[in-house]
């Protein structure tokens, strides 16, 4: 994919909230995103699923490179800010635990239908 299809966003970062705090980037592009850290000390911004972590020193702007993506949800956070980390980490454990929960029940159907022996129960490829 060529440069020159680079899709550019902004976020500022202030009060060590991300404002915006969702960002609809464009699928199958490289993206430039450009993060304003308003606040005079530093800030981190950290996406597992984009594979980026970055600390942004205060009163300065980082740039940061991903993409091209599929069409889905790349949460992001800054873990400089207790509140914002407890928050995401509560989100990131209530999708993952429903996984789980979902892959669990799975094999108990399996196992209640006879298609898989109890003593395998605890593997749970689904």
């Amino acid at each position: 994919m060529a440069y020159a299809e680079l899709a550019e966003f902004e976020i500022v970062i202030r009060e060590h909230r991300f404002e915006p705090s969702i960002s609809l980037v464009p699928a199958g592009q490289r993206v430039k995103l450009v993060v304003h850290n308003m606040d005079s000390t530093p800030e981190e911004f950290e996406s597992h699923e984009l594979r980026r972590e970055k600390i942004i020193a205060g009163g300065s702007t980082a740039i940061i490179y991903f993409g091209p993506l599929k069409a889905c949800e790349y949460p992001f956070f800054g873990e400089f800010n207790a509140v914002c980390m407890l928050a995401w980490h509560n989100m990131w454990m209530a999708k993952h635990a429903r996984n789980m929960v979902s892959g669990l029940q799975a094999v108990g159907s399996r196992v209640q239908s006879g298609e898989q022996p109890f003593d395998t129960s605890a593997r749970l490829n689904t």
